[in-house]
């Protein structure tokens, strides 16, 4: 870490790995379901047998597009690269608009290594507060309008009208519309076909496909940057610098795990996630800890909590780490400086039986927090 800079909030997490409760990093930490282990786990030698005979490209072409199908995506891209994860695909992306000078609206809140990678890169950022419009007139116009959805950490989803006003005002404009799509496979309602509203747009446009919040897979992840054909071509020589391909094992196993979700409709991700979030809701109900939930309509796996006082989230986060239960503050999220209010970030991405031992823990550690 260097001297006097805040640390991040994924150096918060990478510290919490081996704390008895980590509610910190939204990676999906649950065990594998009966079905996963029968489809999946103890299918993993077949899976590496399809992965080193296949003809790589073709099985790069398969796994994009199974992903696609289980998030009901039925217009396929031709133009995409597959990358390790959502943050080397960023660094990528960083680059690409440094090297072609254009600023950035990106919106706030947001994780913090969006920001912090573009910064980097020396990119000019216009902060724009997630409840209030993308495309404000009022606003110094970008090069880039940069959009995250559902957005981590709020949950926040731009649907199909919204997102074809965008594109529209970006192809009017000659603005780039990046999207980071991360935790798409969570939502439902995030769910439907955007290259198929983009594309109709005339947008320049790169989206960020990722698995590695969904499936319970060891970190075993890939990220897919989608692009318009005239981007692709300015894509390709970075991509080229930073890495050769993907492990064919991780692609064939997110092959059969997406697969598997859309047979299930993603079932066991998103049943895990709302009863993990019932529970917490219920318990803040039963509860006299001075906190609430901070985003209701949020369905994604982190959950923000506002804290009430004499409750600080400086002191909070650090008395609960103090005690083996590791969480993340909001003002790493709130990348402009603004006021990020009284908050704490959870992730629900665990296993039922550990959620509710450490939900009940926390919650007991501020509610006596609160009275000392």
């Amino acid at each position: 870490m260097i001297m006097g800079k805040t640390p991040s909030l994924t150096s918060i997490e990478r510290g919490s790995y081996d704390i008895r409760w980590n509610l910190a990093d939204a990676h999906a930490r649950q065990t594998l379901t009966q079905q996963e282990i029968e489809r999946i786990y103890n299918q993993l030698g077949s899976i590496f047998s399809e992965a080193q005979h296949a003809h790589y490209h073709d099985l790069e072409r398969e796994a994009l597009h199974a992903y696609l199908d289980s998030i009901k995506q039925a217009t396929k891209p031709h133009h995409f690269f597959s990358i390790y994860s959502s943050s080397v695909a960023m660094l990528i992306v960083a680059r690409l608009i440094r090297e072609h000078q254009r600023s950035v609206q990106l919106v706030v809140p947001t994780f913090d290594n969006i920001p912090d990678l573009l910064k980097a890169e020396n990119v000019v950022l216009i902060p724009r507060p997630e409840n209030e419009y993308s495309i404000r007139t009022d606003m110094q116009t970008p090069g880039v309008i940069f959009e995250v959805t559902p957005n981590n950490p709020t949950g926040k989803v731009i649907g199909p009208q919204e997102l074809l006003e965008i594109a529209q005002f970006c192809a009017e404009n000659d603005i780039w519309l990046i999207l980071d799509q991360t935790f798409k496979g969570q939502v439902e309602e995030a769910c439907y076909d955007h290259y198929e509203i983009l594309d109709s747009s005339g947008v320049d446009y790169i989206i960020i496909e990722d698995t590695g919040k969904l499936w319970p897979t060891l970190d075993l992840k890939v990220s897919f940057i989608v692009t318009t054909p005239a981007l692709a071509k300015l894509v390709a020589p970075i991509v080229d610098d930073v890495l050769l391909n993907v492990s064919p094992f991780i692609l064939a196993l997110v092959k059969a795990y997406s697969q598997l979700s859309l047979e299930t409709d993603y079932r066991s991700v998103r049943t895990l996630i709302h009863d993990n979030r019932e529970f917490l809701r219920e318990s803040l109900r039963n509860s006299t800890a001075p906190l609430s939930v901070a985003f209701p309509s949020s369905a994604v796996s982190v959950e923000m909590l506002k804290l009430e006082k004499p409750l600080d989230q400086e002191n909070a986060s650090e008395f609960l780490a103090s005690n083996q239960i590791q969480v993340l503050k909001a003002d790493s999220f709130y990348w402009d400086g603004s006021a990020p209010g009284n908050q704490l970030r959870i992730s629900l991405a665990r296993d039922r039986e550990y959620f509710k031992a450490s939900c009940q823990s926390m919650l007991q550690l501020l509610t006596d927090l609160a009275g000392s």
